[in-house]
């Protein structure tokens, strides 16, 4: 089995508002921008993600607290978007269902996101074998491999990823993502001149030369 990868969520959260779960579409695409605890995103408000001049904001602050994250131009454009077709008010929790009114309940989320995967995974032929049960640390996770596969899964990036997280160390960032870091393999190679772009560069020749001397060339290699 492997986890939900973030194409993957996002075709799902594409089927979660096609059936008006606009709350939880909002959480899916959010949870793997972000990979914060699924606790902290659900307090999360329409104020920390617009101001008061309904101007999407760039950086998420919750409860008044610095998440150290900055809104990436597609979530801020995805933010007002959205902002403007439910027309919530600025307090209200952005994960709310947007007829009744009720934030999304955490003792049930795990439930019902699997609910939701699981019909959607019927409609779309996929083999719910193939991954992991949905919860919602499963967007915290999509975000956390996108990161490291970026930082080509070093070591180092295992451990400040895992610090952002909250994990202790590597081997808890192991079992986490469920993926092994990549030990850098010294490449020894012999063309290094070549890539530096070496260079023979002939000095033109009278005509009453017959050989080629030394002194007829310049060797040019960049830094």
């Amino acid at each position: 089995m492997r986890h939900w990868s973030t194409k993957e969520l996002w075709q799902f959260a594409t089927w979660q508002w096609e059936q008006k779960y606009y709350e939880y579409f909002l959480l899916t695409i959010h949870g793997t921008c972000w990979g914060i605890k699924i606790g902290q995103q659900l307090k999360i408000k329409w104020g920390d993600l617009i101001n008061k001049s309904f101007n999407p904001k760039s950086n998420l602050v919750i409860d008044g607290v610095d998440m150290g994250i900055e809104v990436s131009p597609f979530c801020k454009e995805l933010n007002l978007m959205i902002f403007k077709e439910l027309k919530p008010s600025l307090n209200e929790l952005v994960y709310t269902n947007f007829r009744t009114k009720k934030p999304i309940d955490y003792k049930n989320l795990a439930k019902n996101l699997q609910r939701m995967a699981d019909n959607y995974m019927s409609e779309s032929n996929i083999d719910a074998k193939e991954l992991y049960p949905l919860k919602g640390m499963s967007f915290q996770i999509a975000w956390a491999i996108d990161v490291l596969k970026y930082n080509k899964l070093s070591r180092q990036a295992f451990t400040d990823v895992g610090a952002y997280l909250g994990k202790q160390n590597v081997p808890d960032m192991i079992d986490f993502v469920k993926l092994m870091p990549v030990e850098p393999v010294t490449d020894i190679r012999f063309d290094l001149v070549d890539l530096k772009n070496a260079k023979i560069i002939k000095e033109p020749l009278g005509r009453s030369r017959n050989s080629i001397r030394i002194k007829d060339f310049i060797l040019s290699i960049e830094e």
